[in-house]
């Protein structure tokens, strides 16, 4: 969801630096939130 605010923003050509900051941050948590939680192969 935060991700498509930034794509809009950047769609629309509006700065999105506080949605960006967020997404950027939280990434790493939900990459390894997936990976724990996927099941095994």
């Amino acid at each position: 969801m935060i991700d498509m605010i930034g794509r809009k923003g950047r769609e629309l050509s509006a700065p999105t630096p506080s949605t960006d900051f967020v997404y950027v941050s939280l990434l790493p948590v939900e990459v390894k939130a997936c990976n724990e939680f996927a099941p095994p192969p």
